[in-house]
């Protein structure tokens, strides 16, 4: 959605999670990365539930991502 907003291709590329791991580690327990990264894991492919929080907090009603990359979109020139 953001490369078609920019109007270029963009490319994602997965990460070795290892080495942010290991600086999580540094300051928190292991056992809480292994659960925020199984956590984490658990949210891909999957669309988060809509809710009114943001309406009811800032008095407008939330923007889709494809209109906050329209927004944005000059913040991603360079």
């Amino acid at each position: 959605m953001l490369g078609a907003t920019l109007g270029r291709p963009l490319t994602v590329q997965d990460l070795d999670p290892e080495p942010v791991r290991e600086q999580l580690g540094q300051f928190m327990d292991p056992e809480f990365v292994a659960a925020l990264f199984a956590l984490m894991a658990e949210t891909v492919g999957r669309s988060a539930p809509l809710n009114d929080v943001v309406e009811r907090i800032t008095g407008h009603p939330a923007r889709t991502y494809a209109q906050w990359a329209e927004d944005h979109r000059a913040d991603f020139d360079g």
